[in-house]
């Protein structure tokens, strides 16, 4: 067997080192094996997790940070340009000048930049490290007194991740500044731009790549910039992110095919002028989370949206007007899946959706959308049912006999039951 510093053998037997803990103690073996500390972490997570009394959990911690000690000093020689460094409890280890590095059950997997950083990346972390596939960027340096505005603009994404980075990493976790005025807000068209290039540069990737952006305020025009070049993203997520009302300047059509919106007003003046720009028009898979989205907002997100066949929207009280909205705008017959859970809409609204479900959909979850048992029965007295698609509910409703109330209908309609979790399944016998 090759030496452990060989880049490529590690990487091969890294690459699926997160699906299966049957896949991690093939790793494990083999990082032991050539007394790489790296093996150490992994055992000593491993025993974290499968510990069962108080007094194993506290010798299983005590046995990580043990084995991150020893990383860190490890790190010091395999990267140098980060020395020191140091444990970080049982997280993972740190860097003042390169970043935090944390784990994922014992997998090295997330690099959080050191605020502040303003040079690429350096190459020995990418070859010491072949786990990390996730990179968190701070908004910008901490504030100083003395600091000039245009001294506080974030450094561009291309210029801190570097070439290298920008090909291995599966996911780019931006942090956005709190205030766009502190930070002079410059345009796509500005040098200082902070993705300037960065499309270009996730074009030449292999595969796609996923792109977040999170906790804080971005321009409009951003947005728009990054719906509209950004092909290569598998998918565009805003996490809790501001937009101001402001209109949408010329743009190209949306080449983006799945975008996720979680915690993230959508107005209607800037839904509107998204959708008249083309910028929703690649869209495959749409995911809205825990925002009251109103009707306006989302019709003009569906009328710009002619290939959406994926939709989710959950905890988006929309009522009635949902099924409304999906049948005016003609996306309910195009959608492979639709997600409603959350989306209140009672028996009533339930039912018509049931009633004008399209052809092609294969999933509806249908979870907390206050059915009471009362309610679940009554659908077995339905005449037709969409037998082609997979129905979910919740077990748990306002009533307590929810799973006899399914198990009705299910026989009503001749349809396969299924439990999973705390989720009922209807779906065609086989």
């Amino acid at each position: 067997m090759q030496a452990v510093s060989e880049p490529h053998l590690d990487r091969e037997l890294a690459s699926h080192v997160l699906e299966s803990p049957e896949q991690r103690a093939v790793y494990t073996d083999w990082l032991l094996e050539h007394g790489d500390p790296r093996g150490l972490v992994l055992t000593a997570a491993r025993t974290l997790k499968e510990a069962t009394s108080a007094s194993g959990r506290s010798g299983a911690r005590l046995e990580l940070v043990a084995a991150l000690k020893k990383l860190a000093g490890w790190l010091d020689e395999k990267v140098p340009e980060g020395r020191p460094w140091r444990s970080a409890d049982t997280r993972g280890v740190t860097s003042d000048t390169v970043g935090f590095l944390s784990h994922e059950e014992g997998v090295l997997h997330r690099l959080r930049c050191a605020p502040g950083r303003d040079v690429p990346l350096p190459a020995s972390l990418l070859t010491a490290v072949p786990t990390v596939s996730e990179v968190g960027i701070p908004a910008a340096a901490p504030a100083r007194a003395g600091l000039s505005v245009l001294a506080l603009h974030p450094v561009p994404v291309l210029q801190l991740l570097g070439p290298e980075a920008i090909a291995r990493f599966a996911c780019f976790d931006l942090e956005l500044p709190a205030s766009l005025s502190r930070l002079g807000r410059p345009g796509p068209d500005d040098e200082r731009w902070r993705f300037r290039g960065f499309a270009d540069a996730l074009a030449k990737r292999s595969t796609p790549a996923e792109l977040r952006l999170a906790d804080g305020a971005l321009e409009v025009d951003t947005f728009a910039a990054l719906l509209g070049t950004c092909a290569n993203a598998s998918m565009l997520w805003l996490d809790r992110v501001r937009l101001p009302v402001e209109d949408v300047g010329p743009s190209r059509d949306g080449v983006v095919r799945h975008l996720r919106l979680v915690e993230t007003p959508l107005e209607v003046p800037v839904a509107n002028g998204l959708s008249r720009a083309g910028l929703f028009s690649g869209l495959q898979r749409l995911e809205v989370k825990d925002w009251p989205l109103g009707p306006p907002a989302l019709e003009a997100m569906l009328r710009g949206a002619p290939a959406l066949t994926h939709l989710s929207l959950i905890r988006v009280p929309l009522g009635a007007d949902l099924v409304r909205l999906l049948t005016a705008t003609g996306r309910l017959h195009g959608l492979e899946s639709l997600d409603a859970s959350g989306c209140l809409l009672g028996l009533g609204g339930v039912s018509r959706l049931l009633d004008q479900l399209g052809p092609r959909t294969s999933r509806l979850v249908l979870r907390f959308n206050q059915l009471t048992e009362n309610d679940l029965a009554s659908l077995a007295r339905r005449n037709r049912w969409p037998s082609h698609c997979e129905v979910r509910f919740e077990e748990v409703t306002f009533g307590a006999g929810a799973h006899q109330a399914v198990a009705m209908v299910a026989q009503a309609h001749r349809l396969r039951m299924a439990v999973n979790g705390c989720v009922l399944v209807l779906a065609a016998s086989t």
